[in-house]
């Protein structure tokens, strides 16, 4: 597959191809033995294409799960009691710990930029 220099990448003629033949193996209703016989292509080439292509939609529909996350991700005001709580409060007092999926925490600071930490929310999800 080719970049297209913007990440996403452009399928080869024979993947295209072969999409289309495991199409017709589906609406077929023929055992992939069979169905690779009349078409004399070996069983062994429609199973990896057929396993590229699972791979391709499982990784397509995990890129859309995190899409969504990230659109319902929002900001929610919260109300600090900054004078109470004791001495770990106070020292507390100039942070906020995010606790993401996963077990995942982040710090920060309490004049955050939120733009800056959506950003750091959606890599973090990309890339965890």
């Amino acid at each position: 597959m080719a970049d297209q220099g913007n990440g996403a990448r452009r399928r080869s003629a024979r993947a295209i191809e072969m999409d289309k033949i495991l199409g017709e193996l589906d609406r077929s209703g023929l055992r992939m033995t069979e169905f690779a016989r009349q078409r004399r292509i070996p069983v062994s080439t429609l199973q990896w294409w057929r396993s590229v292509s699972r791979r391709r939609a499982q990784s397509s529909n995990e890129g859309r799960r995190r899409q969504r996350r990230a659109e319902r991700a929002s900001f929610v005001e919260v109300a600090v009691p900054w004078n109470s709580g004791g001495a770990e409060a106070r020292e507390n007092a100039g942070a906020f710990e995010v606790v993401l999926g996963r077990g995942r925490m982040v710090r920060v600071p309490v004049d955050f930029d939120p733009a800056v930490l959506a950003q750091l929310i959606r890599t973090l999800d990309a890339t965890c």
